[in-house]
């Protein structure tokens, strides 16, 4: 009979304990804040460019020069069609703080307002990365309507190296 108390015992404490760690999970969730930014690039990764935006403007309450904040708002901001606050939020940034995507993006935004500095941009991001599917895909499109034949075919080429943009690439 005490070895079956002993184990009851042993299987009561071991509840407890699991409860009081569940517990303090859950507290932990409720009270601790957690990290706007790392929210907001998973929303972004998953294509929900609004909640993103939403987590970046959060954090740039708190800390208004935080470049991860700024660079997530200027992304979701493009993405959102937004190319104005973008572009301002771009120029808040400054070129050093910006990745190949960055540049890309802001070519995006460029182009969209009509203004013809987005190629050059394109090509920043491209001598940056050289096999960046998207900033190709640009590349093309852009070398396509203005008659850039020979660069056109050359950025078309990469970008149907890159995995995934092949049908992409083959469309254009």
């Amino acid at each position: 009979m005490p070895r079956y108390q002993l184990r009851g015992r042993l299987l009561g404490v071991i509840a407890v304990a699991s409860i009081l760690a569940l517990c303090g999970l859950w507290l932990a969730r409720c009270f601790l804040p957690s990290d706007p930014v790392r929210q907001g690039l998973a929303a972004y990764a998953r294509g929900n460019w609004e909640v993103a935006s939403e987590r970046a403007r959060e954090r740039l309450k708190a800390a208004g020069d935080d470049a991860a904040a700024l660079r997530l708002l200027a992304r979701a901001s493009v993405r959102l069609g937004r190319d104005s606050s973008a572009l301002a939020v771009y120029h808040r940034l400054g070129p050093d703080a910006m990745a190949p995507d960055d540049l890309c993006l802001l070519g995006i935004a460029l182009t969209r307002n009509g203004n013809t500095r987005g190629v050059k941009v394109w090509e920043q991001a491209r001598a940056a990365e050289p096999n960046h599917a998207e900033t190709l895909f640009e590349l093309t499109r852009a070398y396509s309507m203005s008659d850039r034949l020979a660069d056109a075919e050359e950025t078309g080429r990469r970008l149907a190296e890159c995995p995934g943009w092949e049908g992409r690439a083959e469309a254009l």
